[in-house]
């Protein structure tokens, strides 16, 4: 980012918030202190606001950076004219958890200049899974009278509101895992004589995250499956790893699936889409998720094998001879136990035959749960 803005000659830079995690090390202060270096040796000024990761409190102190950068206070709302003619106004965080509206002291706008309000905030609706920090509306900063809103906290690249206020969130620079999907990078923004004229984003990030899902029902039964999906993270990723940057997929294979592919396990299916996609470059596969069912074609095809089965069973010689064994060995033990009223008691509870003459009903009532057990251990087409 740094880079692309010397290259670009931007007229300043803003810092949302949140530019290193909380504590870090002192390597992370002296890059980040050199990186401000850089920006003031090509003469372009930094205004800095801290968020909840980057507090005053845990901060190296704003005058140990160059005397380009402008750390705005965090006791109460600031203004800076960063470049004539441009107003900029914010208020760092004293603190992680800050529950107030930060915008209802903000100056109000200077007239006839370009007024940007520089705000770590998660606004009402747009905070997604980021805590609640220094909560706000897109409506309370519309109204404030100024001409462009740069929002940190949210990671999401998102544009809010355009037109006479701009209210945007570049995002992050990198995605940190694999629920930070798509580019990451910086808004640059064109303006001329107190207009916002144009926000676009410019990706920066090393890896980026993809989360790809693939429907095993879509996929050709004819053909290899494995290799489908293998082409289809291909095919996603493909712009990402051309241009040099590494991919890390998270994939989930999901659907109703054809036996060959169940049958497989999901050992098998990990070990066998990683060793297909080895030899990629800049392709890291993060995760592999599984949720298969069998086709409905399979499933008709365990219903007909299991009542088969059933109807063997239920008429064969070897059947009866071991039911009527275990019968008698059953009740000789439960005489030799307890005597002939537990075997009398027995025999009134199930009956004074043994029960091969009702195998058939037995298992006829068992299939449903027998059917059941095998679908959902995915060995039905086994």
């Amino acid at each position: 980012m740094i880079k692309a803005a010397i290259e670009r000659k931007v007229s300043f830079v803003l810092l949302a918030g949140d530019i290193y995690d909380t504590e870090p090390g002192f390597e992370t202060y002296l890059f980040f202190h050199e990186q401000m270096a850089r920006l003031e040796d090509a003469g372009i000024p930094v205004a800095i606001v801290l968020g909840n990761h980057d507090h005053a409190g845990v901060s190296p102190r704003a005058e140990r950076l160059p005397g380009n950068v402008h750390v705005f206070a965090d006791d109460k709302p600031g203004s800076l004219e960063v470049v004539s003619g441009i107003w900029v106004h914010g208020q760092s965080y004293p603190s992680r958890d800050i529950q107030t509206d930060l915008t209802e002291r903000y100056p109000a706008a200077v007239s006839g200049a370009l007024n940007i309000g520089l705000l770590h905030t998660a606004l009402d609706g747009h905070s997604g899974e980021h805590a609640r920090y220094a909560p706000s509306s897109t409506g309370r900063l519309a109204h404030h009278g100024y001409d462009y809103w740069a929002l940190g906290h949210v990671h999401a690249q998102t544009v809010l509101r355009e037109g006479r206020c701009h209210i945007v969130y570049p995002g992050n620079l990198q995605g940190r895992h694999a629920r930070e999907t798509g580019p990451k990078g910086a808004m640059f923004v064109e303006y001329d004589a107190g207009t916002i004229l144009d926000v676009g984003h410019q990706a920066f990030d090393d890896v980026r995250w993809f989360r790809i899902e693939v429907d095993a029902a879509g996929l050709d039964p004819d053909a290899d499956l494995l290799p489908q999906v293998a082409a289809r993270v291909l095919a996603e990723t493909e712009e990402s790893r051309s241009a040099g940057r590494m991919a890390a997929v998270r994939v989930r294979l999901h659907g109703a699936a054809p036996a060959t592919l169940v049958d497989l396990g999901e050992d098998e299916i990990r070990d066998s889409l990683r060793a297909g996609l080895a030899s990629r470059d800049n392709l890291f596969l993060e995760k592999i998720e599984l949720d298969l069912r069998l086709m409905a074609q399979d499933v008709r095809e365990v219903d007909r094998h299991l009542t088969s089965l059933a109807g063997r069973l239920a008429h064969s010689p070897e059947a009866e001879q071991a039911l009527s064994k275990a019968w008698k060995d059953l009740c000789c033990g439960l005489r030799e136990v307890g005597g002939p009223e537990l075997e009398a008691a027995f025999k009134t509870w199930r009956g004074t035959e043994p029960p091969s003459k009702r195998i058939g009903e037995e298992l006829a009532a068992a299939l449903p749960r027998v059917r059941a057990a095998l679908l959902s251990s995915g060995k039905g087409g086994r």
